[in-house]
């Protein structure tokens, strides 16, 4: 069976048993927008933090996740902290512009923790901090910073040291963004998610994703229909857990469309799943959709 444009689960018997490391899973894409692996913002752009070219891996780290609700897209960015240390992973985005032109770059972000914290990097060079410190919340807020864009391709690189990151707007406004902003732009790729969860015999799943996460793009990966691997260790040892019963794999998207979209392909029967269950994760809800 065939799946567009929704975030869906499905389940693999554990049981204690081990924890698996990889998951191999067929991807469909369609592809109908320009293949190149930037952000054209001459004119403005919207983009979807989880929309990013690549990840360059650092001692704490950085996933997706969707636990906080009232996210713009499919789920967010989410800083990960390992041993304390503040050597996060780098998000990196590819942008262009026409000419050289100052942008006022705003930036979607929560602060559970009282803090939301990012280091702006374009083309190597650290150009900015923000910092901002509040009450805790799970509610988003946007903050600006203000950088000249050389006329080209360049790198721009986002380090979340602490909270979570939803969306980025290229705007020549300083003018704050009111509620969940603009819409977002077309992309021209896509990426996919996988998260992971656990679930018990009557597959009731826990609320928090285990620190499991593994990505993939139409730029970089996902060309044809074929089938793709993906990393689902656990980020760090500290975080190992044993899964007693059943481990829920959950496929999500960002930079898609209606035209650029990508179909995760089940089959019927699977003689290695006891429980081909299909889930679809709405509005903070699991809701257990039956047997395929």
């Amino acid at each position: 069976m065939v799946y567009f444009n929704k975030r869906v689960g499905q389940v693999i018997p554990v049981n204690g048993q081990y924890s698996p490391s990889k998951i191999s899973l067929f991807l469909n894409p369609t592809v109908s927008n320009s293949s190149a692996n930037y952000f054209n913002i001459s004119e403005g752009f919207v983009a979807d933090a989880s929309n990013f070219i690549e990840i360059e891996d650092r001692e704490s780290k950085v996933m997706f996740d969707f636990l906080y609700p009232n996210y713009t897209g499919m789920g967010y960015m989410s800083s990960v902290s390992i041993g304390g240390s503040l050597d996060f992973s780098i998000l990196k985005y590819n942008v262009f512009c026409d000419v050289q032109k100052n942008f006022k770059i705003w930036f979607r972000g929560n602060l559970p923790s009282g803090v939301f914290k990012l280091y702006i990097y374009l083309n190597g060079m650290l150009v900015d901090i923000i910092n901002e410190i509040s009450t805790p919340s799970n509610d988003w807020i946007w903050s600006m910073s203000s950088v000249d864009i050389d006329e080209g391709q360049n790198e721009l690189s986002l380090q979340i040291i602490d909270g979570n990151l939803d969306k980025i707007y290229f705007s020549f406004s300083e003018d704050e963004p009111s509620g969940e902003g603009p819409q977002y732009t077309l992309a021209n790729y896509f990426n996919v998610h996988v998260n992971a969860f656990k679930a018990d015999s009557l597959l009731n799943i826990e609320t928090n994703a285990l620190k499991v996460y593994g990505y993939k793009n139409s730029f970089l990966n996902i060309k044809k229909p074929d089938w793709y691997n993906f990393n689902i260790d656990f980020l760090d040892d500290t975080f190992l857990t044993t899964i007693d019963q059943n481990l829920v794999i959950f496929l999500s998207s960002s930079g898609t469309d209606i035209l650029n979209k990508v179909s995760w392909e089940t089959v019927d029967v699977d003689e290695y799943n006891l429980f081909p269950v299909i889930f679809w994760f709405v509005k903070g809800l699991f809701l257990k959709k039956g047997i395929i």
